[in-house]
């Protein structure tokens, strides 16, 4: 039986996809970006994405990536007895992540998170962001041990079962997924560059 519900803290790049993967495997209903892209389209507020996100709650039992890493205390609030796993990643490895993979493309939720729309001539505010989220993390939660849970990412892998038992899985623990990696991206981006080229073709 697995905690009533789990929050990943860390930050976007630190295998957030991975950890979606992880507990999907297990049989948890994973919230993430995807349940909030719909807000992407106006502006973006506090109370909004928090009424949003406790909403969302109500149907899965865990939730990464944006927004629900900056929502910890809200979400720890509402949902008594949740377990918190965080995963940090060393700032210049987390920083030249996001700018290959966010470049200069805008988002709302990264002005509403990092005060910029993207990361490319904005690196400085985005690590600011970063480090003093994660000192904030582990500040708020220094006193209970039983509740959270902290990872670098490197030892992610080898810490899987650690991870199943922190959250009260009951069964064996799934491999630990290898989702979103730079590679695959890549031949992702391919694939559908080429299916887009044939179905050009075939109009034509």
């Amino acid at each position: 039986m697995t905690a009533s519900k789990i929050f990943c803290l860390g930050f976007q790049k630190t295998g957030t996809t991975s950890m979606a993967v992880f507990f999907e495997t297990m049989g948890l209903r994973v919230a993430g970006y995807n349940n909030f892209r719909d807000m992407e389209k106006g502006e973006i507020s506090d109370a909004a994405v928090l009424k949003h996100a406790i909403e969302i709650m109500k149907y899965h039992d865990c939730a990464q990536d944006t927004p629900w890493f900056l929502l910890y205390k809200e979400l720890d609030q509402a949902f008594p007895g949740s377990k918190f796993i965080h995963v940090v990643r060393d700032t210049d490895s987390w920083i030249k992540s996001a700018t290959n993979h966010f470049k200069h493309y805008p988002k709302n939720f990264h002005t509403w998170i990092y005060g910029s729309a993207y990361p490319c001539g904005n690196e400085q505010s985005w690590i600011e962001t970063y480090e003093r989220h994660n000192r904030d993390v582990r500040v708020y939660f220094a006193d209970r041990k039983n509740d959270y849970l902290f990872l670098k990412l490197e030892e992610v892998v080898e810490r899987s079962e650690d991870i199943g038992r922190f959250i009260g899985h009951e069964g064996a623990i799934p491999a630990w997924p290898h989702a979103n990696k730079n590679a695959e991206n890549t031949k992702r981006r391919f694939s559908q560059r080429v299916k887009s080229r044939l179905v050009k073709a075939f109009r034509a």
